[in-house]
């Protein structure tokens, strides 16, 4: 009785069913019942946190960059029936300076996709002097810049 459950697939050979009224009783011939289920639910995408790097590199960072690579792999999915699933994105190759919506996605054996999921990945470039990478030329810079060790006063060039 009640709803079949994920037990329940499969089949079940020599079925026999006998009906009794009082009495009468009355036998069905033998048959196999199969019980199948169709999937219609996709997975579900947790992306990872939006991404920011600074860079001294004025043509941006490859998809391949560490930062980069581990958050395009941070992707997680699950799905009910499959349970993790991979993650699909259209990250490009190379992000350039500015911010990139990244979209995540995924699909389980039955084909069914998931919503998407957007996060950005900001690629900063570092100004010329900007040594903390802070986004301005300030003291800490300068102090970065100038080293004392053993009382020797050392100053690294900032270009």
């Amino acid at each position: 009785s009640g709803l079949p459950t994920m037990a329940d697939l499969g089949t079940t050979k020599d079925i026999l069913i006998t009906v009794t009224d009082g009495d009468l009783s009355a036998q069905l011939p033998p048959f196999d019942l199969t019980v199948k289920y169709t999937d219609v639910i996709p997975p579900t995408v947790t992306p990872p946190s939006n991404l920011t790097v600074i860079t001294h590199d004025t043509g941006g960072l490859t998809a391949s960059h560490a930062e980069v690579s581990r958050f395009l792999h941070a992707a997680t999915a699950v799905d009910n029936i499959d349970g993790q699933v991979a993650v699909s994105h259209n990250a490009p190759a190379n992000f350039a300076i500015g911010t990139t919506t990244v979209i995540f996605t995924a699909k389980d054996a039955a084909g069914n996709v998931s919503a998407s999921k957007n996060d950005t990945v900001t690629i900063t470039k570092i100004r010329s002097g900007d040594i903390n990478g802070d986004g301005s030329i300030n003291l800490t810079d300068a102090m970065i810049a100038l080293q004392i060790t053993d009382g020797i006063s050392q100053t690294t060039t900032i270009s």
